[in-house]
């Protein structure tokens, strides 16, 4: 499967290596994934759309559409992405070469109780990292990092929690154009430090 990623066309491939910075075996609303890639890979949505297609076509991600509708392309809102723990497994190999601070993407693989010890090692100096996902339980101010983060475009914040701190290092991220945070936990969550997403232009 490695081969067939590789041989993809750049975008479509960058596209696909997005897919890791979600939970496998999760259901990734359509649009959200939309507005992403029409956000940082310069597509218009009928491209980003194309481009979901062809990699459902070659297996690299499932459509899901909701049981209530008929037509599996009839809106965005009606249509989930998948992508398997094998082809996130995939995504992240690819991905987590090199120094992290030098890394197009920062993902935390699966769900911890605190943000990588590798993070905060190297929380002296910037990360160029386009997309950070983060995978956490409940985060209080207390417990994120300090981290500089100035090309950071996308921030996924997934947790597992009644409450939840966003964190204060979104002030660190100028360009910031996508905040997308999912709550795994059965019930619904409560949110603090909202206020931080008025200090950001781009959202």
């Amino acid at each position: 499967m490695a081969i067939v990623v590789q041989f993809l066309p750049k975008k479509v491939r960058e596209c696909f290596l997005d897919l890791g910075s979600f939970s496998e075996d999760k259901k990734i609303p359509l649009d959200v994934l939309i507005n992403m890639w029409v956000e940082i890979h310069v597509v218009d949505e009928e491209e980003a759309f194309a481009i979901l297609v062809e990699l459902a076509d070659k297996n690299l991600l499932t459509l899901v559409k909701d049981a209530r509708v008929g037509d599996l392309y009839s809106i965005y809102h009606d249509i989930s992405v998948i992508q398997h723990d094998v082809l996130r497994d995939l995504t992240i190999h690819m991905t987590n070469h090199g120094e992290i601070n030098e890394r197009k993407q920062i993902i935390m693989s699966r769900r911890e109780i605190e943000l990588p010890r590798e993070w905060e090692r190297n929380a002296g100096k910037p990360f160029c990292a386009q997309i950070i996902s983060i995978h956490t339980g409940e985060m209080k101010k207390m417990d994120w990092l300090t981290m500089d983060l100035p090309k950071a475009e996308v921030l996924i914040i997934k947790f597992f929690a009644t409450t939840y701190f966003l964190p204060p290092f979104i002030h660190n991220m100028p360009r910031l154009r996508a905040l997308i945070v999912i709550n795994h936990h059965s019930q619904n969550a409560t949110l603090r430090n909202l206020s931080i997403r008025s200090n950001n232009i781009n959202l």
